[in-house]
Order: structure tokens, then C-alpha cells, then sequence
């Protein structure tokens, strides 16, 4: 999509540097966990420091993800103000802000679609009404996208021509599987130019490789059924995206550093390997790996803390409707990465909502028990 092309653009034109979206990515990054904070009116405390990392980390890098992670919780307060001020200037806000979401990654369309349903069936019929009308409102940002795509080549289409590469590729993420595919572009770029097309990414390409998806599921749909099992489980269990830390080392020492640490056999030697870089050198190569694995575990218990404790408390909270948003928004997301493919930055986009809507129904729930069943009143947590 070109949402996040039109982000570097005014930048480049002024004068500059491409790096300097970094700038206005940290400045977006602090407006998104106010904005977080205040959609779950939780006052922040030192401790979710260190449980903010996924979340910096994400908006650290020139991608699309960066924008739409801080400009989701953005979106939802004000669709949050929306239903509880029911002002159309914020329900148009909240629209438009989703429209900044679509044209940044076209499948978010799906949670966005996931959250309409939800609080309808969640109840909450006059905040899906409202949501509705936000949703029709970013679908309308999408006009010029689909306009070009009709001018370009006469097919209607909502997202990027890179849909059916994806698909083709994602069948690599099954170990073991019968269709000889491994998760990597190579494979679309092959299959794409042994049928006579340059690029996978094309709109020819996307033909052909949706096409040659659906032979391929329809050849083993078994083993396509497992494969969505599989990436359904990574999506809980694979773990966040938590930075690149290794970076600020020069390319050619990382290198032989962990050619040297991959050279030792027993965990002693690789441990003695690393230390001997310093405090500061171990702590970079290593940061990495601790971190994905530490937020491995922590996305895992949050995932099933939000449904646990969502579950057990169904009365209509203020909180409710916010939490039941972000559930439904994992739950897409999961569904996504069921379907189609699973990444760590896949699900980052959403943790640190679950973060923070897990810390809101942990302090509801605490409430509760202190002082008694029938208080339901949401207090600063």
C-alpha cells in the first residue's frame, strides 16, 4: 500500500533525510501509549517499562507496522470517545484514522471488520452502529487505491498485488510439507518466472501464484489444514517482534563473533566465547535472543490471561467494550495468521493493547474482591 510511501514522501521533498521518519515514528510511538493508557484509563507505572519493549521496538523500524502500531490505539479512543460523547467528529475521526490504517496495510481491514461484529453480538448495539459507520468511513479513504488499480489493469481490488506470493510462500511454514515449498521470496520468485512472469509481485504474478495456492491446498488439504494449525499456534507461542540489538555492532565483527560462538561445541565454551566480547558486546549479541524469548512466554500468558479473565467477568463494565475490541482484534489476527502467514511483527501490532487491557481486568477483578461483587464501577488502575 502506499500509506507509508506518502509518510517519507513530504519528508524527502523538504529536504530530509529518509531516516528522519524515525523522528516522527518515536513522536507517533508516545502519542500511541497515551493513547493506550487513556483508552483503558490505567495510570502508567515504571514496572510496564520494561514490558513496553515489543512495542518500541516496533515503531524503531522504517515499515508500515510502525505507523499502524501507534495509530490503532489512536483509532479506538477515538472510537471510544465516540461512544461515549456520541459526537459524529469523533466517530469521523475514528474513520479516518482507521483509513490511515487500511492504506498502510489493506488486511487490517479483517480485525477492523472483526470489531463491527463483536460488539454486535457482544451487545453492544448501539457501539457497533457507530463502529459501522467509522468502518464505511475508511473504507472510503481506500477510493484512490482502487480507482488506480481499476485504471491500471480493470480489477477491482482493495489491497497489494503481492496477495497470492504470500499465500504460496506461507505454505513453507509447515515442516515437512508436501509441497516442497520453503517460507522464503526465492519460491514465489522461481515458481513465477518457470510460468513466464518476472515478478512474483506483479499483477500477473498474483494470479498465477493465488492460483497455483489453491491447487496446491486442494492437492493436500490435510496437510493444509495442519499448517493452519500450525501458524494458529505460533501466533500465541512464536513470540513478538523485540529488536535488533546487534545492529550497533560493524557488520563484520557481528559476524565473526557469532562464527566464533557457532565454532564452540559445549554451552560453556559459547558462553565463555560471548563474555569475552565485554559487558557491553555480549549484551548486544545476546539481547536479541534473551528478549524474543522472554517476550516468547510473556505474549503466550497474556494471550490467555485476556481470554481467562474476559471470560469470567461478562458484566457490562465501561471497560467491556474496549477489552471486547482488542479480543476480537487478537482474535483476527490469530485467524490471519492461521490463514495466510504468521510473523513476530504480526502480532506486535496488538500487544501492547493486550498488555494493557489484561492489566485493566486484572484491576477490575482485584476491585471486585476488595470491595465486593456488586461494585462495578471502573476505577484508575
Amino acid at each position: 500500500m502506499w500509506g507509508y510511501v506518502f509518510t517519507l514522501a513530504p519528508l524527502i521533498l523538504l529536504g530530509f533525510p529518509p531516516t528522519s521518519v524515525l523522528v516522527l515514528q518515536f513522536a507517533l510511538s508516545l502519542v500511541g501509549l497515551w493513547s493506550a493508557y487513556k483508552l483503558l484509563n490505567i495510570e502508567p507505572r515504571l514496572w510496564h517499562l520494561f514490558f513496553a519493549i515489543p512495542y518500541f521496538a516496533m515503531c524503531s523500524v522504517k515499515w508500515p507496522q510502525a505507523i499502524t502500531t501507534s495509530v490503532l490505539p489512536v483509532a479506538l479512543l477515538m472510537l471510544s470517545r465516540a461512544f461515549q460523547e456520541r459526537r459524529i467528529g469523533y466517530t469521523i475521526g475514528a474513520g479516518l484514522l482507521f483509513g490511515i490504517l487500511l492504506n498502510m496495510r489493506s488486511e487490517l481491514l479483517v480485525p477492523i471488520l472483526f470489531l463491527v461484529a463483536f460488539l454486535f453480538v457482544g451487545g453492544f448495539r448501539s457501539e457497533a452502529r457507530t463502529a459501522a459507520i467509522a468502518v464505511l468511513i475508511a473504507l472510503a479513504t481506500l477510493g484512490p487505491w482502487v480507482a488506480r488499480s481499476v485504471a491500471y489493469d480493470g480489477v477491482v481490488r482493495f489491497g497489494t498485488t503481492n496477495r497470492g506470493g504470500v499465500l504460496y510462500i506461507s505454505l513453507g511454514q509447515l515442516p515437512g510439507n508436501p509441497w516442497h515449498i520453503g517460507y522464503s521470496d526465492k519460491y514465489a520468485f522461481a515458481y513465477a518466472r518457470k510460468h513466464g512472469v518476472e515478478n512474483p509481485w506483479s499483477p500477473e504474478g498474483d494470479r498465477i501464484l493465488t492460483q497455483a495456492f489453491v491447487e496446491a491446498v486442494e492437492r493436500h488439504p490435510v496437510a493444509y489444514v495442519r499448517k493452519v494449525a500450525w501458524t494458529a499456534f505460533l501466533s500465541v507461542a512464536g513470540g513478538l517482534y523485540t529488536g535488533e540489538y546487534d545492529e550497533w555492532i560493524p557488520t563484520r565483527t557481528k559476524d565473526n563473533i557469532k562464527k566464533a560462538i557457532a565454532a564452540e561445541r559445549s554451552p560453556f565454551a559459547k558462553a565463555r566465547t560471548l563474555l569475552a566480547q565485554g559487558p557491553i558486546g555480549a549484551l548486544l549479541v545476546s539481547a536479541e535472543k534473551i528478549l524474543f524469548r522472554v517476550f516468547q512466554l510473556v505474549w503466550f500468558a497474556l494471550a490467555t490471561l485476556l481470554v481467562v479473565l474476559f471470560e469470567r467477568d461478562r458484566r457490562h463494565t465501561p471497560s467491556r467494550p474496549i477489552v471486547l475490541i482488542i479480543a476480537s482484534w487478537l482474535l483476527a489476527k490469530i485467524i490471519l495468521s492461521a490463514l495466510v502467514q504468521y510473523e513476530p511483527r504480526h502480532m506486535t501490532e496488538i500487544y501492547l493493547l493486550v498488555f494493557l487491557a489484561v492489566v485493566r481486568l486484572w484491576h477490575d477483578r482485584a476491585g471486585r474482591e476488595a470491595h465486593g461483587p456488586g461494585d462495578a464501577t471502573l476505577q484508575e488502575a
